[in-house]
């Protein structure tokens, strides 16, 4: 079973709204904005896949990391 995590973070998003620290100020800068994240499982032996947990930004998330479309949404 292959587990790829499709970003990580808190559950505000990054940049955190008010937030000043480094991360949401390059944030900001950089213009990137990020929603939420998902985790896509691919079980090898069956072929198929799951995304948990999609994210409005999970278009993006699956060109990034090349993963193949989910059988299932959960």
């Amino acid at each position: 079973m292959e587990v790829t995590l499709l970003g990580t973070g808190d559950t505000t998003g990054t940049p955190t709204p008010n937030c000043g620290c480094d991360t949401c100020r390059a944030a900001r800068e950089r213009g990137l904005e990020r929603s939420r994240f998902s985790i896509h499982v691919f079980n090898e032996r069956t072929g198929e896949s799951l995304l948990v947990d999609a994210s409005p930004d999970f278009r993006q998330q699956f060109l990034a990391h090349d993963v193949a479309l989910p059988d299932a949404v959960c």
